[in-house]
């Protein structure tokens, strides 16, 4: 083997040896998707008929109108006045809430923190969020 080429192959074998001692660079994450969910407390409002959070100047529908084409974003009643809130992939510290009555009038609106737990590891993965309380 010429030496050229066994230059070549050494310095193959070094970068090779460099990137996986680098922490994080041996790992392959898969490329699934995930949503967080959070649930909403509104049993303090008992009039409440529909629900509206904003993330930054993303929202949901509120009554009346139609939900933006491809939107990850979404509110289902649960039961006893809570309320699931479907966040996609984000996890923001906080959000806009809105709580509609029957008549589609605004009746409550907040800035609400959301406290997050996030899966340890090199791969993002779901967050769980404490129960976020409207009172």
């Amino acid at each position: 083997m010429s030496g050229r080429r066994r230059g070549a192959l050494a310095l193959v074998a070094l970068l090779l040896g460099g990137v996986l001692a680098l922490p994080g660079c041996a790992v392959a994450c898969p490329a699934i998707g995930y949503l967080n969910t959070v649930t909403l407390d509104a049993r303090a409002y008992p009039d409440v008929e529909a629900v509206q959070f904003c993330i930054e100047t993303e929202c949901t529908p509120a009554p009346g109108e139609s939900a933006d084409a491809g939107s990850l974003l979404g509110v289902t009643r649960l039961e006893d006045g809570e309320w699931s809130l479907m966040l996609d992939m984000r996890a923001p510290e906080q959000i806009v809430v809105r709580l509609f009555d029957a008549d589609g009038v605004v009746i409550h609106e907040s800035e609400e923190p959301i406290s997050w737990t996030f899966t340890g590891g090199q791969c993002p993965g779901p967050a769980t969020a404490a129960v976020v309380v409207v009172d």
